[in-house]
């Protein structure tokens, strides 16, 4: 579910009429910040027969009647979604997200890469720092300027050198993806750069000339152990041999759909470890807490807005699995949006104890772009019962 809230900004009170007004502290009254600069505000109330919906684009409030919605927005298939599943917070979300097409102006929160194209050993381009944050968050900065530690990255505007560690890391960057090795951002690197993917870093990171690799995770101790493809967490982290039942639930209202892509996705990952998934309503006490989340939401890993990092999981025995709320999910190929079940299918792997693999075809693999779908692969198989020592 989106997590509700309101910032008591009574300037919104003074344009919202009064008998409305005196109602927002009332429930079932929920408020949505949708991040997008032409739709601030998403509030919305079920009164039987007089469903409406208060909407603040670019700072005039508008009222609707549902059966009106068409009225506000382009998007057809979204509103047709809409009225057909019914209202909820999951579906109203997102019908108000932004387009993300390839006409977008904006369609990636990884598009300040693209200016980047080219830049090599030497040269010094505002934008740099940035794209150390992303080798860093993803796994290929060390600390201490090294590839055997992290090295923490400079303020904005002070360190847009690409220099020889950031040599380094692209080399490591393309030999993960199995790209040519140059050392520079050509145009294959940071096409895949740009691909919407996991928030977890990659673990296989590889030496020239090397296949295998242990590497450290940022925020954890020890290193990660990489066999084959597939990847384990440092440690080989594990449920215990006793847990094998597993519980998983939603905050209240999360959406069908969504429900019943997990339920799906869990099914698959039941058919081929010694584990079994049962939903329940327990958000609380639940062994895997599933959620949508945006930007900055209090776990250390802020989401970044639409088409870059799409969801995250953390390993056993944490259990939370959070989605990125900004995205346009929805089930099965559909263009322009994210299935839910794929990714979900990949994010479970983590909460069980997977890595990333370097195998495209795995679901493990961190990349996946709008409109695909994906199953388990052998890789994802035999990663899970290795790991398990099944």
């Amino acid at each position: 579910m989106i997590q509700s809230f309101w910032d008591g900004d009574e300037d919104w009170e003074e344009k919202i009429c009064p008998k409305f007004a005196s109602r927002l502290s009332s429930p079932p009254f929920l408020a949505i910040r949708v991040f997008s600069k032409n739709i601030a505000l998403l509030l919305y109330e079920f009164c039987n027969d007089d469903d409406f919906v208060l909407i603040n684009i670019d700072g005039y409030l508008l009222r609707r009647q549902v059966n009106k919605l068409e009225c506000l927005l382009e998007d057809e298939h979204l509103i047709d979604n809409l009225l057909e599943r019914g209202i909820d917070d999951f579906n109203i979300f997102q019908l108000l997200q932004p387009h993300t097409d390839s006409n977008d102006k904006n369609p990636s929160s990884f598009e300040f890469l693209k200016h980047l194209q080219g830049c090599k050993k030497g040269d010094k381009v505002k934008g740099i720092t940035k794209l150390k944050g992303y080798l860093k968050q993803f796994g290929y900065l060390s600390r201490n300027g090294s590839n055997n530690e992290f090295k923490a990255i400079a303020a904005p505007d002070d360190d847009d050198d690409f220099d020889e560690v950031m040599v380094s890391a692209i080399n490591a960057y393309q030999q993960n993806y199995n790209l040519e090795v140059t050392g520079t951002l050509d145009a294959k690197t940071l096409s895949k750069m740009m691909m919407p993917r996991c928030g977890m870093p990659d673990s296989n990171i590889k030496k020239t000339g090397s296949r295998h690799r242990e590497i450290q995770e940022p925020g954890r101790q020890g290193f990660i152990h990489e066999s084959s493809h597939y990847a384990f967490f440092n440690g080989n982290l594990t449920w215990p041999p006793s847990k094998t039942q597993l519980t998983y639930a939603f905050p209240s209202g999360t959406n069908s759909d969504a429900r019943q892509s997990f339920s799906q996705a869990f099914q698959k990952w039941a058919s081929v470890s010694r584990f079994t998934f049962t939903s329940i309503e327990d958000f609380a006490n639940a062994d895997i807490k599933i959620s949508f989340q945006a930007y900055d939401h209090g776990d250390g890993s802020p989401f970044d807005g639409p088409r870059g990092v799409l969801a995250h999981a953390f390993p056993p025995t944490d259990g939370r699995l959070h989605l990125d709320a900004s995205e346009k999910w929805a089930v099965g190929a559909v263009p322009g949006a994210f299935d839910i079940g794929t990714v979900g299918l990949h994010e479970i792997g983590h909460i069980l104890g997977l890595q990333h693999s370097t195998s495209e075809k795995a679901i493990m693999y961190p990349m996946i772009g709008p409109g695909g779908t994906k199953g388990l692969s052998s890789d994802d198989i035999e990663g899970i019962k290795a790991l398990y020592q099944e």
